[in-house]
């Protein structure tokens, strides 16, 4: 929701989608910080609202932080390294992109 709040121009509601969903994230990491895809789910939110707010790039470490610990859970998730590739196109590092 908070994709199409945001590609509809209203950041304000966006914020808030993506802020529940970090919060949603964290729980389910706090409930079993072995499933890979709640790792996931927390960057995506992480840099998600990072990007809302202009400042993507201070979520860097962060979001980077989560998805290789969702990695190390299911080193062969394509979903996992689709968010990496993702993220690392976004941050204009191509090369890791790749």
């Amino acid at each position: 929701m908070g994709y199409v709040y945001e590609n509809m121009g209203n950041k304000d509601k966006a914020a808030e989608c993506y802020d529940k969903a970090l919060k949603f994230s964290r729980q389910a990491v706090d409930i079993d910080s072995n499933k890979a895809e709640a790792w996931r789910e927390l960057a995506d939110s992480y840099f998600s609202l990072g990007t809302v707010h202009g400042n993507e790039f201070e979520a860097y470490d962060e979001v980077k932080e989560y998805l290789k610990k969702a990695l190390e859970i299911l080193p062969y998730n394509t979903k996992i390294w689709f968010s990496l590739a993702d993220f690392y196109y976004d941050m204009e590092n191509y090369d890791k992109a790749i």
